[in-house]
């Protein structure tokens, strides 16, 4: 059964037992009466403005009741939605500590992930900075020959190179002093002079690449240990983030394992089921406004119509007795329209205030503060709130939520019963304590008697042990104790018992 025929079929049972039912039913004959009495005045004034206006008040009519059964459907979804988010969110607050887990695997794996690949890239840049190691192994070798080579560079006297006499002869000018070669012929001589005696100089090239290999050898002999121990500490450092990250995956694991389907589940419905679920319950209540704005809408058409036909009618005086009539049905309509909605109102009010009543009178002391105030709705789902004003109804314990039931069905009986001290009629509850520790169940056991002219109980064999005869004797409010026997033919049998019976029924 879906929830919203569940929730249609709680409302109805509900309304059932509290004899709303009847009144509205009541309600729906008259209206009925009323639209029959109106359809058959409108006929028999023979004006055919009277018979529009009569068939448009009835197709707007079947309208309203149209838009009114798709705005309960709509209300029941939202309930079920909510219902289902609460639902999903208590399990998630349940399985919090799971989520987490698998949250810091996942996060930890990108760490993992991250620090492997900072191992690989270092360990390229070491290879890259040990290049140039090679050179540095003949840095000895340099300093015995670099004193030779300083000699070597003193006897060389050419402060510029070849390139430039050349150059000044081709261009005809010194490029030295700007002097013209062609107004000094003695500058040009000394040019050819210089070029000739030049062979000395071309030293100075290799002496150079000499100084600036020896220069870089002695810059990289300086920081190649400092950019190596960077790259050590940067390696050790990924090497144990790496281990951190995969020490923490091992230990989540373990729980993670025998729980992934789970764990997938949650996730699967807190980034899929809750927002879809919470866009259903949004869909669905703009709908509801878009409808109730449709409402208002087909409400004013149809009183402007009434009131036409109404004038119409006062016109006719040989419809006057059949009018007052109808004014009289409709009069009588509207009084129990507010009878009913009266009544359904302090219902649903008085069955809060009994489930809560009866919640503390099930319930142990320590619990009897947990409920601050219990809300039935239109539909009539409950609601119970705590002294935060939280909805408590997801958050309790199995056995809690068991004692509510409990106090639901007795309330809805002691209301039935109004005018009555006790509930005059048997209240039959099946396993009642299966979800109940043995405090609460010998708590329900003397309480109840109290509250029921006749309880019958159909108990299971964990539900009436030693402990529960004892609660029972105790309540001295047992009547007639029977088992259930199977025999041997298949067949089960219903056998007399008491509760000095030792064996268990």
């Amino acid at each position: 059964m879906s929830s919203n025929s569940s929730s249609t079929n709680i409302k109805q049972g509900v309304q059932d037992i509290l004899q709303v039912s009847n009144l509205q039913r009541s309600l729906n004959i008259l209206k009925r009466l009323h639209d029959t009495e109106m359809r058959a005045i409108s006929a028999e004034s023979g004006d055919p403005e009277i018979e529009r206006l009569s068939q448009q008040i009835d197709k707007d009519q079947f309208k309203v009741n149209e838009i009114k059964k798709e705005n309960t459907y709509y209300q029941q979804n939202v309930q079920a939605a909510q219902s289902e988010i609460q639902t999903i969110e208590k399990q998630l607050a349940d399985n919090k500590q799971l989520q987490q887990d698998k949250k810091d695997v996942d996060a930890q794996k990108k760490i993992r992930e991250t620090a492997d690949d900072a191992v690989v890239t270092t360990l390229k840049n070491m290879i890259g900075d040990l290049e140039p190691c090679s050179s540095i192994l003949a840095q000895d070798m340099f300093s015995q020959v670099m004193p030779e080579i300083k000699d070597m560079r003193e006897d060389q006297r050419d402060l510029f190179s070849k390139q430039v006499l050349t150059q000044s002869l081709q261009n005809g000018v010194c490029m030295l002093c700007g002097n013209d070669l062609g107004n000094h012929p003695e500058a040009e001589q000394h040019i050819n002079k210089l070029l000739e005696n030049y062979q000395s100089s071309e030293l100075s090239g290799i002496l150079d690449l000499v100084e600036r290999a020896n220069e870089r050898i002695n810059e990289d002999s300086q920081t190649l240990p400092d950019k190596m121990n960077n790259n050590y500490q940067s390696l050790v450092k990924s090497a144990e983030e790496a281990e951190k990250a995969q020490a923490i995956i091992d230990r989540k694991s373990v729980s993670l394992e025998a729980n992934m389907d789970m764990a997938r589940n949650l996730e699967e419905k807190e980034h899929t089921t809750l927002p879809e679920l919470h866009a259903k319950v949004n869909d669905n209540k703009a709908r509801i406004i878009s409808n109730e704005d449709k409402l208002e809408q087909l409400s004013d058409e149809i009183n402007s119509n009434q009131k036409a036909r109404e004038d119409k009618l006062n016109e006719q005086s040989n419809l006057a007795v059949q009018k007052s009539v109808a004014d009289k049905t409709n009069s009588i309509l509207q009084e129990l329209q507010t009878i009913v909605s009266e009544y359904d109102d302090e219902a649903r009010s008085e069955l809060s205030q009994q489930v809560k009543y009866m919640f503390n009178q099930l319930i142990t002391e320590q619990d009897q503060r947990l409920i601050k105030e219990v809300n039935i709705s239109n539909n009539y789902e409950m609601e119970i709130l705590g002294e935060n004003g939280i909805n408590l109804l997801n958050d309790i314990s199995k056995g809690q939520s068991q004692v509510l039931s409990l106090a639901f069905i007795f309330a809805l009986a002691k209301l039935a019963s109004k005018g009555r001290d006790e509930i005059d009629f048997p209240l039959f509850v099946d396993t009642p304590f299966a979800r109940l520790d043995s405090q609460i169940r010998d708590h329900i056991i003397q309480k109840t008697p109290s509250l029921s002219s006749q309880w019958v109980l159909l108990l299971t064999d964990t539900e009436f042990t030693t402990r529960e005869k004892s609660s029972f004797i105790q309540s001295n409010g047992v009547g007639y104790v029977y088992k259930l026997q199977k025999d041997s033919d298949g067949q089960t049998s219903i056998l007399k018992s008491s509760l000095n019976d030792q064996e268990e029924a």
